[in-house]
């Protein structure tokens, strides 16, 4: 097994100690997930992103700092004074998210 496979929170759980858990633990952070998922190919502000999401703007700033720890997603350049935002296409973590998204979103054409 990986050594990212065996460690333990301090109260003995994997779940909390599991990266895959703390990227996905709220909805807020599945819907955001998605958004940059889907729009892989822009760049979206904080307001545009939490749009998309249906999310309160302050909600997609409270969580993004996850998913840039995790390089997923990362800071474009400012337009006009707003920051921006985009998938980390070279993350290993976004490609595998990307690819499942696509599977999933095939199947569900079939069921």
């Amino acid at each position: 097994m990986s050594e990212h496979t065996e460690r333990l929170d301090a109260n003995g759980s994997y779940a909390d100690a599991s990266t895959f858990v703390r990227l996905l633990e709220t909805s807020s952070r599945v819907r955001i997930l998605d958004v940059f998922l889907r729009k892989h190919y822009t760049e979206l502000t904080a307001a545009k992103a939490a749009d998309l999401a249906g999310i309160d703007v302050s909600t997609f700033h409270r969580n993004v700092d996850v998913f840039e720890e995790m390089g997923v997603i990362e800071e474009a350049e400012e337009v006009a004074g707003a920051k921006r935002y985009r998938l980390n296409e070279e993350s290993p973590v976004a490609k595998a998210f990307g690819k499942a998204q696509h599977e999933l979103l095939d199947h569900s054409k079939t069921v």
